[in-house]
Order: C-alpha cells, then structure tokens, then sequence
C-alpha cells in the first residue's frame, strides 16, 4: 500500500512537471476544447 502511494506521488510529480513544461499546450486545449 505504502509502495503504491509512492509510485502515484511519481507519477503526479511527473505528471505535474509535464504541464508545467507544456503549458502552452494546455491552454490551446482550454482554448480550443474537442468538444467544438
């Protein structure tokens, strides 16, 4: 259990470090939304 905590805190802090690096793209996707 604690093990599997840790692998999701991994991959938040990935996840997190993504967004920040593509940010830009983020906000096309808010911009520009598939529901269109």
């Amino acid at each position: 259990m604690v093990e599997q905590h840790k692998c999701l805190e991994m991959t938040l802090s990935q996840l997190k470090s993504y967004v920040e690096s593509s940010e830009s793209n983020v906000l096309l996707v808010v911009e520009f939304p598939k529901g269109d």
